[in-house]
């Protein structure tokens, strides 16, 4: 089933034209280095990774020179032998039903297996291109993943006229060179402007375009959010009833990967565009729901264990070289922080206030142009929502 509908597919042009190209160019005898017959589409959940796979193998579909052939590994049976054996089986299924080939029964190990797999694909596609498209590439386990490595990819991109494109959160930790991202190889999907959820809108809901300055604000132009915001538009004209409660099941979807134990502390934090640990012990210690103290080292370990949290290409904290802190998957914290601010604003100038004030401490103490300026930035925050930074507890 696919992901999406291609007929309500919008953008990514450029990501499509390079596809498209690179597979024009092989049909026509263009030979390319084995690296560059990968490609990696990467990106956090509902930003559209799925839809381009189906998009794109709905455009090679129509292209008489090519063979696509699309595999979900959320799909096969967890364990590295019964995984390997599931998607080789699977991809060895997918390529005969395309090209109308009778499937050959399995003799002999999962090694000799893929050799078969490979020779068919290699005998029956002589002329044509095989494009491999695997999607969650990031949900298998490390030995899995080396597992259909081992027994098949690599072995295919021998053949010159071979393809592959994977979509995950994260880059495919795939260990041979030919195969491994790379910045050449990847394209990191980004979310939608005004001009393109409009268009998105437009196609899933006619009628639904006048909505795209709020859904652009509550959904952060996310393709996926964009999508269900959609979806709970009611009435004549089309509107959003209740867009708290719109707000809180796009952050449900987010919060289904995260420990409960978590979700308070990432509320607290999801003011911080970046961070230290020590930037956070006042909003820990602010919040209702932790309280107490909490000591840098403390915070690290937890920083450390939200780094596993899978959420984008990254995880769900990172560090960022550039600014040499740490940062919150950007989407993901913009989110937390609306759903906050729309629920309970008190909460979220407690916090906001909070931050200002250490800030502004730290900076004048330590003279850091640093802090002074997160200073100035929480004050911002709090001059939109009209909070006097200096007396937040009046209106400004």
């Amino acid at each position: 089933m696919p992901a999406c509908d291609p007929a309500k597919f919008v953008n990514r042009e450029r990501e499509l034209a390079y596809v498209k190209d690179k597979i024009t160019r092989l049909a026509r005898g263009h030979p390319f280095a084995p690296d560059e017959r990968v490609v990696h589409f990467v990106g956090p959940s509902g930003i559209g990774k799925s839809c381009l796979l189906d998009k794109c193998y709905e455009t090679l579909d129509n292209e008489p020179k090519c063979v696509p052939i699309s595999i979900k590994l959320e799909m096969f049976t967890s364990g590295r032998d019964g995984f390997v054996d599931d998607f080789l089986v699977t991809v060895y299924k997918e390529f005969c039903d395309y090209q109308k080939i009778p499937v050959e029964k399995r003799n002999g190990s999962l090694s000799k297996y893929g050799l078969d797999i490979t020779r068919k694909i290699n005998k029956h596609a002589e002329d044509h291109i095989v494009v491999l498209f695997l999607d969650e590439i990031d949900l298998p386990q490390k030995e899995e993943l080396q597992g259909i490595e081992e027994h098949l990819l690599e072995k295919l991109q021998d053949n010159k006229r071979v393809v592959l494109i994977t979509a995950g959160r994260s880059p495919a930790a795939l260990n041979h060179f030919s195969l491994r991202p790379s910045p050449k190889n990847t394209f990191k999907l980004s979310a939608f402007g005004e001009k393109t959820t409009g268009e998105q809108l437009e196609k899933l809901r006619p009628g639904s375009a006048h909505l795209v300055g709020r859904i652009q604000d509550l959904g952060g132009g996310v393709p996926g959010h964009n999508k269900k915001l959609a979806e709970l538009a009611v009435g004549n004209p089309l509107g959003i009833a209740d867009e708290v409660k719109a707000v809180q099941s796009l952050l449900a979807d987010v919060k289904q990967e995260i420990e409960q134990r978590h979700h308070f502390l990432l509320e607290a934090i999801c003011i911080l565009p970046f961070f230290h640990p020590e930037d956070a012990v006042p909003l820990l210690e602010s919040h209702p729901m932790l309280g107490g103290k909490w000591d840098e080292s403390r915070i690290r370990e937890v920083f450390t264990e939200l780094k596993q949290v899978r959420i984008g290409p990254g995880g769900l904290i990172n560090w960022d070289r550039e600014k040499k802190s740490f940062a919150m998957d950007e989407p993901t914290r913009q989110l937390i922080e609306r759903e906050l601010r729309m629920r309970d604003l008190e909460l979220w100038k407690r916090l906001h206030c909070a931050a200002y004030e250490a800030c502004r401490k730290w900076g004048e103490e330590f003279n850091s142009q640093l802090y002074k300026d997160k200073a100035e930035y929480h004050r911002q925050c709090l001059q939109s929502a009209e909070i006097e930074c200096d007396n937040p507890g009046n209106e400004g």
